[in-house]
């Protein structure tokens, strides 16, 4: 694996920041082809992760949704957000420096400080309509 060094040193921790201080990047053929850090507060925007914002700069410029060719490199273990990112962009291979022991998802969701109620709306007849636009959309999208 490559040498993250000269990254992470680059990671600055700024006392004037709300940013959790994280650098990720997608490597191919052993060198880094894009790369990014939080700016969640920044820019206002929860999806502000590093990895996310790696992975978004690299469709821009590879013009494709589709990054297998890429491992993910990340100093912080992904939350489950970014890991449905890393999904999405079918990235097989991802490296982590720490554990993220906050918002973890190895082995189970760590969110013990943030409560959630998801519930499933029950009508039958709005959830066949929506399957139907999705089914339409990707029959459409693979011709």
């Amino acid at each position: 694996m490559m040498n993250f060094e000269k990254y992470v040193n680059k990671i600055k921790v700024k006392s004037n920041t709300k940013d959790v201080p994280v650098f990720s990047c997608l490597i191919k053929d052993e060198k880094i082809a894009f790369f990014s850090y939080n700016n969640s507060y920044k820019r206002k925007k929860i999806t502000g992760h590093a990895e996310i914002n790696a992975i978004n700069k690299a469709i821009r410029k590879v013009n494709n949704a589709n990054l297998s060719d890429f491992t993910l490199f990340t100093t912080l273990e992904p939350c489950l957000m970014c890991y449905g990112a890393i999904k999405q962009a079918k990235i097989n291979n991802v490296v982590y420096l720490t554990e993220n022991i906050k918002m973890s998802f190895r082995n189970d969701v760590n969110i013990d400080e943030i409560k959630m109620n998801i519930t499933k709306l029950e009508d039958l007849k709005l959830e066949l309509k929506y399957q139907n636009i999705i089914s339409d959309f990707f029959k459409h999208k693979r011709k």
